[in-house]
């Protein structure tokens, strides 16, 4: 099986789990690597795990210290060539017959960008995190008592003069799970009438 994946994402959890997860699939499959030049490829590096990598160029300049207003244009204008980048990264992974093309998010656009050019079957993927995927507590496990005290869940359960109570056993995993189940089905229907992925 022959297997492309795309990110652009910076160092941290999502980083991580990708590199967990080529580690994965390299054992029973083919995988190239695309990537944008601004990704951070020194922290868990991929290019030793896979087989061949592609790199793109990118100049981001919403990144550089400039004054609010010229970072908002400097998003937009860098949207319009990223538009172009990412048709070019999908015609080469077209080229190249890929069983299936595994595209995470997107530090630009939050969404995988390319499954709008693909003609390769792509993938949705749903990633949950606890505490978001950047931010001091990214690396933080998310336990049920945890986010039921943290989502204020517990200060309005139990009796008046007692301390915070827990409600039943795996409430807010229950409900995650729920909610990521329902944002997968509401994402291949998105994808199905448009042709683009989340």
């Amino acid at each position: 099986m022959k297997i492309a994946i795309y990110h652009n994402l910076p160092g941290g959890g999502a980083k991580r789990a990708l590199y967990e997860q080529v580690k994965e699939l390299v054992k029973k499959a083919e995988v190239d690597l695309y990537y944008l030049s601004t990704n951070n490829e020194s922290f868990l590096d991929l290019r030793p795990l896979v087989q061949t990598s592609y790199v793109y160029p990118f100049f981001q300049l919403h990144r550089r210290r400039i004054w609010p207003i010229i970072i908002w244009v400097a998003f937009w204008i860098e949207r319009i060539f990223f538009r172009k980048t990412a048709k070019r990264i999908a015609a080469d992974i077209d080229s190249r017959g890929y069983d299936f093309v595994y595209l995470h998010q997107c530090e630009f656009t939050h969404i995988p960008p390319l499954t709008r050019f693909l003609k390769t079957p792509s993938i949705v993927y749903c990633q949950a995190s606890g505490f978001g995927l950047s931010g001091p507590d990214a690396q933080r496990p998310a336990l049920d008592p945890l986010a039921q005290a943290r989502g204020g869940l517990m200060s309005v359960t139990g009796e008046p003069d007692s301390p915070p109570t827990r409600t039943f056993a795996g409430m807010a995993d229950q409900v995650s799970a729920f909610l990521l189940s329902f944002g997968i089905m509401v994402a291949l229907y998105r994808r199905e009438r448009t042709g683009e992925g989340q």
